[in-house]
């Protein structure tokens, strides 16, 4: 297990039809109909069902291997078990679906890279089923949704298992990649080592997180750690922590921003021992049960740091419009954010003005998006004809430049959940009243300027 010393601590599916390189269509057809994205006209090649070996390819619908010689859609069907070894050693995909009850295992030595675009498509592992990492790899730049369990461990002749964006030897420089553990899914993590997370990979749980037997994590820099609400319901994402493992720097990989750790969900710590978690931490909006729990267990808690920019909290008939925004924590610190009302400029049917919130350099995700709080007093809603203070019938509208068209942006999904194919959504969520007026809550992976109508 990897440590070190104190004194470094410091601070659902909505699918959008959509175009994806790589992906060509095809008629949606019979012969794949738990294949979401088939049915949405990508061209699948089906598993055609029962346990067998990736690399035999008179497994396939279409005879052929799937991600060896092109990036394909693979879909493997209920009651699968597939399993990829050294005859298909790395596997490179854009989508994957493993449906209800299946398994995939992937032996040691092997990797898996999912690549299509994470903001318009993701890859989707259901209920019930598996996907083992028995020593090997999983990642690319692409976004896979476990619902399932992600079963990661080390093998028996000693190769790690690891989450990365890319190979490290990949000139490869566009998103990083994602993994979504969503609100039935476990990331369960165990055996004899730690689970490496590389490459500037980000991990997002909505769902569960666990740490047994010797196993922790070892986060390269770069690389991002989230809890996070449930996306739909009052739950939070969880670490689970039953051993003394803990979340440790890896390597620099010629990165100088630090592994983060995000916490806005819980973590749990009920094994025995120290767990430390090292790196960035950012833990304003979360919980930490089990710290001197008892049992000899422990937790030590870092401090935390928020990224917000703000024109003010409050607002007056004197200033009726104030915004702020809380940078991504993924942001590697070199975002700058500036806000101002455009008391110069008017927008037909508009309450106000428009609010300019610019951030240059900030690089966001649909894991991790800026958080921007447009208010407005209630002098505004005030007078005849005067729109109500209603967060609930209010429209947030967006316009990339002095001379854009203003657009609606569409409601997040469940709690802020991005919906596919969109760079911004509306949190009705957490929009609210607020003396009289009203605080729209926007996520985003774009800035400009902002209306609401």
């Amino acid at each position: 297990m990897v440590r070190s010393c104190l004194t470094r601590l410091f601070a659902a599916v909505v699918l959008t039809a959509a175009t994806v390189a790589g992906l060509p269509a095809s008629p949606a057809t019979s012969q794949a109909p738990e294949c979401r994205w088939a049915v949405r006209g990508y061209d699948v090649n089906l598993w055609l069902g029962g346990p067998g070996s990736w690399s035999d390819a008179t497994k396939w619908s279409k005879q052929q291997v799937p991600g060896l010689a092109t990036r394909d859609y693979a879909c493997i069907p209920q009651g699968s078990d597939v399993v990829i070894d050294d005859q298909s050693p790395r596997v490179d995909l854009d989508l994957l679906e493993l449906g209800r009850g299946a398994r995939l295992t992937l032996r040691p030595g092997t990797a898996l890279y999912l690549w299509a675009d994470q903001n318009v498509v993701r890859s989707i592992t259901k209920r019930d089923s598996v996907i083992e990492l028995d020593g090997a790899t999983l990642g690319g730049g692409g976004r896979l949704h476990v619902i399932g369990t992600l079963d990661a461990h080390e093998s028996t002749t000693g190769y790690p298992a690891v989450l990365t964006t890319r190979p490290e030897d990949s000139s490869y420089a566009g998103p990083r990649g994602i993994l979504e553990i969503g609100d039935e899914g476990l990331l369960d993590v165990h055996g004899s080592s730690s689970l490496r997370l590389s490459t500037q990979y980000i991990v997002d749980v909505h769902g569960k997180a666990r740490l047994r037997d010797d196993a922790g994590l070892v986060a390269d820099h770069g690389t991002t750690f989230m809890l996070q609400q449930h996306y739909f319901g009052s739950g939070l994402g969880k670490l689970v922590v039953l051993n003394d493992g803990d979340f440790a720097v890896g390597r620099t990989a010629g990165i100088q921003v630090p592994p983060t750790f995000v916490n806005r969900g819980r973590i749990a710590k009920r094994g025995q021992g120290l767990t430390t978690i090292q790196g960035r931490y950012y833990g304003a909006d979360g919980k930490v049960s089990g710290d001197a729990g008892g049992n000899g267990a422990f937790l030590i808690p870092p401090l935390f740091v928020e990224k917000t920019e703000t024109t003010g909290t409050s607002t007056s008939a004197q200033d009726p419009q104030v915004a702020s925004i809380r940078l991504p924590a993924t942001d590697p610190d070199g975002a700058e954010a500036s806000i101002e009302p455009l008391d110069d400029v008017r927008v037909g049917g508009a309450l106000g003005v428009p609010m300019k919130v610019h951030a240059t350099g900030m690089l966001a995700n649909v894991a991790d998006p800026a958080v921007i709080e447009l208010r407005y007093d209630a002098s505004l809603f005030a007078g005849p004809g005067a729109l109500p203070a209603d967060p609930a019938v209010l429209e947030v509208k967006h316009a990339e430049g002095p001379n854009a068209t203003y657009s609606v942006i569409p409601a997040c999904l469940g709690l802020g959940a991005m919906p596919l194919g969109a760079t911004s959504c509306l949190d009705r969520s957490s929009s609210r009243t607020e003396d009289g007026g009203v605080v729209m809550v926007v996520r985003s992976t774009t800035t400009s300027r902002w209306i609401i109508r």
